[in-house]
């Protein structure tokens, strides 16, 4: 009869539990106990070890290992000049550049995307949220490092931030604003302000079509307001969108009001 060790007793590293692989280069175990001054840590690479083929590491302090590839302190990935990982509860982004020991202060324009799960049959629209860590794609920054960070939607088919998108211009109309843009949420916000010159047709059309990111599985239509009362008879101000990316201003014919809208449309 066997009887099991008193915790004073334990061997200490604790005996093997599972049988060693039988493939060449396989590990298995229990626990694995790294510790250790200097050079020191789990390091992974690919193809195999070597100067550039470093693409993992989990490390207390940051260093060099020995076959010259810079690594950094906590949880890392590595590929083409850039690395990504977590250290002392920040997620750090470098998107390129040169890597440096203990450079985790100075991110230079990196950006973290995560996939919001908003698409839809394929396309990107509203896919990523883009946090930019020094500067946004286009240059102008977002956020700096020790300010809150801005957080936005991809371009649709690209990897750029999104932005404003003209409507173009509306006949008989003075417009303010005539835009629009992706959300963060995977739906499409306009903004429009516009003043009728008394000489507006019932219904009018911007001059420019939605691409087809931006274009509704099925019509849609938002009121817009305005300071005039609407008489027995009166078309409502609205909106609308068409399932071919036609933008409408449906209202009375000949009428000189300012009307605005601020919409955020779904596409489903």
């Amino acid at each position: 009869m066997s009887i099991e060790p008193r915790p004073d007793q334990q061997t200490d590293p604790p005996p093997v539990v599972l049988a060693p692989g039988g493939a060449a280069g396989v590990f298995r175990g229990r626990l694995v106990i790294v510790f250790g001054s200097g050079f020191s840590g789990v390091f992974v690479y690919s193809p195999k070890p070597g100067s550039g083929n470093l693409i993992a590491s989990v490390a207390a302090a940051a260093g060099t290992d020995p076959y010259g590839n810079v690594y950094q302190a906590g949880v890392f990935s590595y590929l083409g000049g850039g690395f990504a990982g977590l250290a002392s509860g920040t997620v750090t982004v470098e998107a390129s550049g040169a890597v440096s020991a203990g450079s985790l202060s100075s991110p230079s324009g990196g950006q973290l995307q995560l996939d919001t799960g908003l698409q839809q049959g394929g396309d990107t629209r509203g896919q990523m949220f883009v946090y930019s860590l020094g500067g946004s794609p286009s240059g102008a920054p977002l956020a700096q490092l020790g300010q809150s960070m801005a957080i936005v939607a991809s371009h649709p088919g690209g990897s750029t931030a999104e932005t404003w998108q003209s409507l173009g211009t509306l006949s008989g109309f003075t417009v303010t604003r005539g835009r629009y843009r992706i959300t963060p949420e995977g739906e499409v916000e306009f903004d429009v302000v516009i003043t009728g010159g008394g000489a507006n047709a019932a219904t009018t059309s911007w001059s420019n079509t939605l691409p087809a990111a931006y274009r509704p599985a099925v019509a849609r239509a938002a009121t817009m307001a305005t300071g005039r009362a609407v008489t027995a008879g009166d078309a409502w101000p609205r909106l609308t969108v068409s399932t071919g990316g036609t933008v409408q201003v449906v209202t009375v014919a000949n009428i000189s009001l300012a009307m605005n809208a601020n919409w955020n449309m779904p596409m489903d």
